[in-house]
């Protein structure tokens, strides 16, 4: 033993092969186990990668999902300036305020006149009037004033009646010899046709009142048929005159301007109530009229797209109308929803947060 180890090359032989015997037992006993150990590094990190793998994919899926909530709530929520939702613009057309409304469009396709019998004949009225001329001034203008144009300011029908009773007042023979007259108690006695100097051609005539202002002293038979045959000139006359004037006063003629007095007008009387049929202060009135100048700006604006003065207005004009509307909504439930109705609008189009 003393030998051996007195051997220098022999000492570092055998504490060569001690020192790799002891690091080859641990290193097999590693090797052996790391296969079926958790604790491993490689294993940790293998467990840590995956589960961070499958939270970044929940995560992408839930990123995924929310964007297409938000995009299925963005188009199922009803347009902030039209009112409603996609898919359901025919509403529109339905609504009391498209129904009253007239458009250019419509005017240029209808150009139908309407025949109506009045006091001077068939005159071929148009469908759409043009702003100011309401039921009151087509009584004036297509009854009234040509019927006195055309009599020259006299008393028509006493006028025609007393004819008439001249010209039946004929004999058996032909000839005019006698003209009922009116006295001035307003019964009708025969007055001889002969004056004082024995002729028959002329009579003193006084009117009911007994002035003789309206009638002349002496009102010959003749001169009756001359002034009925004027008077038939004069109303032919103004029949032509009159179906001219129709035409004038046609809506068609109206400019823009025009067209919108007369839509404004038509909101006025289709949102008051009976009690007062002109309340422009009315709040179904206001948001129906705020309604009718959105949509025109709102067609405006599809055409020009940089005109960003009135796209300020249409912002402006959109928030007034759901001011008016939440506070008729405060005021009254069952006003608020029938207006919403009669303007094919959503409660979310005036109710919350808008973003125009």
């Amino acid at each position: 033993m003393a030998r051996v180890l007195s051997s220098p090359r022999l000492t570092t032989t055998v504490s060569a092969g001690m020192f790799r015997a002891c690091w080859a037992q641990p290193s097999r006993i590693i090797v052996s186990s790391s296969s079926h150990s958790s604790l491993h590094t490689s294993a940790v990190l293998r467990g840590q990668s995956s589960r961070q793998h499958v939270a970044r994919a929940i995560r992408k899926s839930n990123i995924v999902k929310q964007e297409e909530r938000q995009r299925e709530a963005q188009e199922n929520k009803p347009h902030v300036i039209l009112g409603m939702r996609r898919g359901k613009e025919g509403e529109w057309e339905k609504c009391l305020l498209a129904k009253i409304l007239i458009t250019e469009e419509e005017l240029g396709i209808s150009n139908e006149l309407v025949p109506t019998e009045q006091t001077i004949g068939t005159v071929y009225l148009p469908k759409q009037f043009n702003f100011g001329v309401g039921e009151a001034e087509k009584q004036l203008l297509f009854k009234s004033l040509p019927i006195l144009t055309s009599m020259g300011g006299k008393d028509y029908v006493k006028d025609k009646k007393r004819t008439e009773d001249a010209i039946s007042a004929t004999n058996s023979t032909g000839t005019r010899d006698a003209i009922p007259a009116t006295d001035s108690t307003g019964t009708k006695d025969a007055i001889p046709a002969t004056d004082s100097t024995g002729t028959g051609n002329a009579i003193p005539a006084t009117n009911s009142t007994g002035t003789g202002d309206a009638i002349p002293e002496y009102v010959s038979i003749e001169s009756l048929e001359e002034e009925q045959n004027v008077w038939r000139k004069n109303i032919v006359k103004e029949h032509g005159k009159a179906n001219a004037f129709a035409r004038v006063i046609d809506l068609r003629n109206a400019n823009a301007a025009g067209i919108a007095y007369e839509n404004r007008r038509r909101i006025i009387e289709a949102f008051s109530t009976p009690q007062n049929p002109f309340d422009p202060g009315r709040s179904e009135v206001q948001a129906a009229l705020l309604t009718y100048r959105i949509r025109n700006l709102w067609n405006h604006l599809t055409t020009f797209k940089r005109d960003l003065g009135n796209l300020r207005g249409l912002r402006m004009l959109v928030h007034q109308r759901a001011k008016i509307l939440r506070y008729l909504k405060k005021v009254d439930q069952n006003r608020y929803e029938i207006v919403l109705q009669q303007l094919a609008l959503e409660p979310e189009s005036v109710e919350g947060e808008l973003v125009v």
